[in-house]
Order: structure tokens, then sequence, then C-alpha cells
């Protein structure tokens, strides 16, 4: 019998939406850039102003980052405010879900 797979709805986030989840996360700008390893930190302030529209995988990643357990997401969080990069950070990821 095969089972289904479920599939993760992906809705692209709005800048306001990213600025509330950012807030939420207690991180600046730059620290959400880095833990989606977005170079230019100004990507998360022109999303947030809607100058610039939020693409999928920025929305992908940051669903999945709101749907790891509580401490994962913590630690994750407090990599990207010791300044590691989120690919140091996301290297755990996989371990994490």
């Amino acid at each position: 019998m095969r089972q289904a797979k479920q599939a993760m709805q992906v809705k692209v986030m709005s800048g306001e939406e990213v600025r509330t989840l950012r807030q939420r996360l207690g991180l600046t700008q730059a620290q959400l850039a880095r833990l989606l390893l977005i170079k230019e930190p100004r990507t998360v302030r022109r999303w947030e102003l809607g100058e610039l529209p939020v693409n999928g995988p920025a929305s992908v990643a940051l669903q999945i980052l709101m749907m790891l357990p509580e401490d994962k997401r913590r630690a994750l969080i407090a990599a990207a405010k010791q300044k590691k990069t989120g690919r140091q950070a996301l290297i755990c990821l996989p371990t994490m879900v």
C-alpha cells in the first residue's frame, strides 16, 4: 500500500509578514539575511518595505523555520546572532527536523 506524501503548501510571504516574523524571532535584518544565506542585508529591508518581492525559497525557509521545535529554532537563531553564517547554522538542520 502506497502512502500519499503530504505536500507543504507554500505561500509567498509579504514584506509585512517577513517583518512580523523577524521581530517575533528577535532578529535584526542582518541576522535574518545571514540565516537565509542572503549576502545583502538590504534585501530583507527591501522586502519589508515592499520594494522587492519576497522570493519563494526564502518563504519556504521561513516556513520551515517556524515548523521546527522551539529548541531547534532557538539554536538556529542563536547561531545567526553569533554571526555564524546561515550555512554553518543550517548544516545541522536535517538532524533537527
